[in-house]
């Protein structure tokens, strides 16, 4: 639920909230449909960890890790991906 919530808070607060402003204010559309997107959500959390979403197993996880350590590409982001687990 957390990261549902930590989504909604990044699209209503990204940019394309501030594209709409400009599309209002150039007369584009008549109105921006992100305002206050975040205000009407309202996601309950949860009350214990067992009740949280997990997108990902431990056994997943690791594996995800794994994989980007390995990468030639991106094994810098390791560390990073790493600290998300957290």
């Amino acid at each position: 639920m957390v990261l549902l919530s930590q989504m909604v808070n990044t699209l209503t607060k990204s940019k394309k909230p501030a594209a709409c402003n400009w599309a209002v204010r150039s007369g584009l559309i008549s109105h921006n449909p992100f305002r206050g997107m975040s205000e009407e959500i309202k996601i309950p959390k949860a009350k214990n960890e067992e009740n949280d979403i997990n997108p990902f197993s431990e056994a997943e996880i690791n594996v995800i890790i794994t994989k980007f350590e390995q990468s030639s590409y991106y094994n810098y982001y390791a560390p990073f991906i790493t600290l998300l687990r957290y």
